[in-house]
């Protein structure tokens, strides 16, 4: 029998991990569409390529929360 104050702390922090990527997926939205895409393309500032941003847009983000177990 699995012991359920384990399990309990793992589906806790399942549940953290999730709403920290959602909130991640947020600001890097906010962010996104405070810097001008002019900026962003031509390599100033901290969207100097699409790569480095951590979600390229909501598909993925979807697919990041989609793998991850809801509390």
């Amino acid at each position: 029998m699995p012991d359920l104050q384990l399990l309990g702390r793992f589906a806790e922090e399942a549940t953290l991990f999730a709403e920290g990527v959602i909130a991640l997926h947020l600001l890097n939205a906010v962010l996104r569409r405070s810097i001008p895409e002019k900026s962003r393309t031509a390599g100033e500032g901290i969207f100097a390529s699409r790569k480095s941003c951590l979600f390229d847009d909501a598909k993925q983000a979807q697919r990041w929360t989609a793998r991850t177990p809801s509390g």
